[in-house]
């Protein structure tokens, strides 16, 4: 059960999930793109003109960013800023990106690059290496999972999990996630830049998770213990609540650094990263986690681990990392049930550019 207003701005309802090429994911892949761990911006600017060009059958970059934005859009664009400091969305993705709008008309002033948690996004460094003249905020600063300020208190999930180590049951709160007020009142559009990771309890952590987790509060009730993780019903609920699943009109993973193993988080020292050199693009976000979910099981194979969906402290636990019983990704099918987008393999159009 969920509350919320209705969403009555055409210019983001018309698109949405899974947008207006389901099933299409593009794969580009520039081997000059990361070099020491460190991402150059020349490749990664080629690297998203031919990404946007090849997602919407376009001649040329401007065409394809013109195709989906125009000047009077208020965009949004959600950063991934957990796997702080190696794997978070790019500052040269989210650069280009910027870029991109600003080709079509979109002024800056109405760009707004965020995250939920300002620790996070602190620590992510977005505020020094991203341009002045956008807006750039966070949901909340507070730990409380609670905290109702910077979200909105008539657009909700209503769920009866909670978070009961942490908790009082007798509090309504602990059975709702509010969604941030960027989303439900500040922009029209949305662009998802997730980052390419596994996740220790919802087995990969994608499009649909960096929505999910990334745009309510009380979003530990998914998985605050090891016995109750509930992240594949928790993000599906969340991805189809109506200004998500209506306003994320494109999805760009930052695929440059990946996390294979012990995600989402990444620090300098971590052994389970490598340089994937390879961004993401599709208006499905169900489709790229799928092609995401065989990304990361292909290298934790090469890697001599099990599969995300077979790990766990209940599954094939042969690292004894893994803190949380179930791992397997199957929100990604769940989302796609609900006709958020395509988890079948055989369905989902996949077309790999090799730039270099």
């Amino acid at each position: 059960m969920s509350g919320c207003r209705i969403n009555n701005n055409p210019s983001g309802s018309e698109r949405g999930m899974p947008g207006p090429f389901p099933g299409r994911v593009i794969e580009v892949k520039h081997t000059g793109s990361v070099v020491d761990n460190k991402v150059l911006r020349g490749p990664v600017h080629d690297m998203i003109a031919a990404g946007m060009s090849f997602l919407t059958s376009s001649d040329d970059s401007v065409t394809a960013w013109r195709s989906m934005f125009e000047r009077g859009d208020i965009v949004g664009i959600k950063v991934n800023s957990v796997g702080r400091p190696l794997a978070i969305s790019n500052y040269a993705v989210i650069h280009e990106i910027i870029d991109g709008l600003k080709s079509v008309g979109v002024r800056p002033a109405d760009i707004i690059v965020f995250d939920r948690h300002e620790t996070n996004w602190a620590e992510a460094k977005y505020e020094e290496n991203l341009p002045d003249n956008i807006q750039k905020e966070t949901a909340t600063d507070s730990l409380n999972q609670l905290e109702i300020k910077g979200f909105d208190p008539d657009v909700y999930v209503h769920m009866e999990v909670i978070d009961f180590i942490n908790c009082d049951p007798k509090d309504d709160r602990t059975r709702r996630s509010h969604l941030s007020t960027i989303v439900s009142k500040k922009i029209n559009k949305l662009i998802n830049v997730p980052v390419l990771k596994d996740h220790i309890a919802s087995g990969i952590t994608g499009a649909l998770k960096n929505l999910s987790h990334g745009l309510v509060n009380n979003v530990r009730r998914s998985h605050c213990t090891p016995e109750t993780n509930i992240c594949g019903m928790f993000i599906p609920t969340i991805c189809a609540l109506q200004p998500i699943r209506e306003k994320t009109v494109l999805n760009i993973m930052d695929g440059l650094i990946g996390v294979y193993q012990n995600g989402p988080h990444a620090q300098i020292d971590s052994p389970y990263t490598w340089p994937y050199r390879s961004l993401l693009f599709s208006t499905d976000p169900v489709a790229m986690d799928r092609i995401e979910w065989d990304i990361i099981d292909a290298k934790r194979m090469s890697m001599n681990l099990f599969p995300v969906a077979k790990a766990g402290q209940v599954g094939v636990n042969e690292s004894g990392e893994e803190a949380i019983s179930l791992r397997q990704p199957n929100h990604v099918i769940i989302v796609g049930g609900l006709g958020l987008g395509i988890a079948d393999l055989e369905t989902i159009n996949l077309r790999k550019i090799s730039l270099a």
